[in-house]
Order: structure tokens, then sequence, then C-alpha cells
């Protein structure tokens, strides 16, 4: 499963790979925070327009709470809320797969892609 978030993640961590936003907590931590807030929004609000409101505000607050701000999170909060009978099916699995799955693999290609320019001795800086 692919997660629409990941693309503007996938921007952030190699357009702009030093940022506070791009480094590994934030990537990771502000994408399970935003699932969890998402799908908890999706269950708890049984209006679909109020309960993305409540998600993003909520998972923008939470990120900032526990330091891992990372805007794409709240495409995953809504996501979560409108993603369909397959996304709502998954229930709080959603904040496994797609969400840590996809996290885990955009930081492991962004981390291996960096050791390699570090030691690429081609590469101009």
């Amino acid at each position: 499963m692919v997660l629409a978030s990941t693309g503007a993640s996938a921007m952030l961590i190699f357009g702009i790979p030093h940022s506070p936003v791009s480094q590994p907590w934030p990537l990771v931590g502000g994408h399970l925070v935003s699932a969890i807030i998402g799908v908890s929004a999706y269950f708890l609000i049984p209006n679909p327009i109020v309960a993305s409101s409540a998600a993003i505000g909520l998972a923008m607050l939470a990120m900032h709470y526990a330091r891992c701000m990372h805007p794409p999170g709240g495409a995953t909060a809504v996501t979560a809320v409108v993603g369909g009978t397959t996304v709502h099916e998954l229930g709080f699995y959603f904040v496994v797969v797609p969400v840590f799955f996809n996290a885990i693999i955009l930081l492991s290609i962004a981390m291996a892609t960096a050791t390699f320019r570090e030691r690429n001795p081609f590469t101009t800086r």
C-alpha cells in the first residue's frame, strides 16, 4: 500500500535533507502520531468534515509536543479519516501498514543515499 503523504515526505527528505522537518524522528514520529490521531478521530467523530479538521489540528498539536513536526503528517491524519473503506477496515493497523512501513522504507533509502554521497569521491559539493 502506498500512502500519498509519502510523496510529500520524499520531497522534504531529498529536497531539503538538513531541515529540521526532514530528520528521522520527525519523519517517522510525525507520521505515526498523525496516523493514530487520524484513526481515533475517524472512530470518535461521526462527521467526516469535523473529524478530518480535528485530526489535522490535533496532529499538529501532538507533533509539536512530541517534537516531531513533519508537515506531511497532516495529510496522513486526513487520509485516516477520508481514506475510504480500505483504510477504515484497517483501523489502527493503518498505523503499521502502510504508515510505519512507508516511513521506514523512505528513511532507509534516504540514509542509504546520504551514505553513498558521503563515500562517493566523484560527488561535487
